[in-house]
This record gives C-alpha cells, sequence and structure tokens, in this order.
C-alpha cells in the first residue's frame, strides 16, 4: 500500500513538473514582468530542486527490492553509459572547442543521462515492488 503511494506522489510530481517546465517556459520567453510569474516561476526553481534530491533517494530505495541479478545489470548498463558518454562528450568538445572542455559538465551530463537511462524505470514501475514478493512466494 505504501508503494502506491508513493508511485502516485512520484507520478503526480512529475506531472506537476512538467506542466510547470510548460508554463515557465511561456513565462520567461514572453517576459512577463508581473509579481505572480516570478513566485510561480520561483516556485517552480524550488520543484526543480526538490525533484533533484526525491529521484535518486526514491530510486535508491525501490532499488533496495530488486534481485542482486538485475541490480548487477542495471549497474553494468550505468557504467558503460557513463564511459560512453563521457568519451563522447569529451571528443566533441575537443573537436568543437578545444581550449575550453569543463570536466564537471561533462561528467554530470554523463552521470545524469546514464543514471536516467539505467534507473528510471525503477521510479515509476509498481512490477519492480511486487515482483520481488512473488518471487519469495
Amino acid at each position: 500500500m505504501e508503494k502506491d503511494r508513493v508511485l502516485i506522489f512520484t507520478r503526480i510530481l512529475f506531472v506537476l513538473f512538467a506542466a510547470g517546465t510548460i508554463i515557465s517556459m511561456v513565462i520567461v520567453y514572453s517576459d512577463e514582468d508581473g509579481g505572480m510569474a516570478y513566485y510561480f516561476v520561483l516556485g517552480y526553481v524550488f520543484l526543480a530542486f526538490f525533484i533533484l534530491l526525491y529521484t535518486p533517494i526514491v530510486t535508491v530505495m525501490n532499488s533496495r527490492k530488486l534481485k542482486w541479478t538485475e541490480m548487477r545489470k542495471r549497474i553494468l548498463r550505468f557504467s558503460v553509459f557513463f564511459i560512453l558518454f563521457s568519451i563522447l562528450n569529451v571528443g566533441f568538445d575537443y573537436v568543437i572547442r578545444p581550449a575550453d572542455i569543463d570536466a564537471f559538465r561533462v561528467f554530470s551530463n554523463a552521470f545524469g543521462v546514464s543514471f536516467g537511462i539505467s534507473f528510471m524505470d525503477v521510479l515509476f514501475l509498481r512490477k519492480i515492488a511486487s515482483s520481488k514478493q512473488s518471487d519469495s512466494k
């Protein structure tokens, strides 16, 4: 039951984030100066920081319920994608602007994309928690 609450809260949070992104983009590109627009964008920024903290925590909590073989596959996939995206990022930066390679930007982008590809379904799928319970019966 708690898994369903977390799943519903996560889905609502991401729907609000998607809607807030669209509304914030309209506000910023239309150059609104009103007080309500300012507070909406400020609230959106706080929501974005909350999601940055919430997503890895819930993903780690849900990952504990995975079997070790499944977890090992995900960690291997994460490592391969992280190395691949890091090399591609450094390669493109070297070709486009060789004097300005920012390692923090390269590795943070590679980490985020790799994490999203490897673990994002753990955040949203209900099957993961129920598959562990059905396997133990």
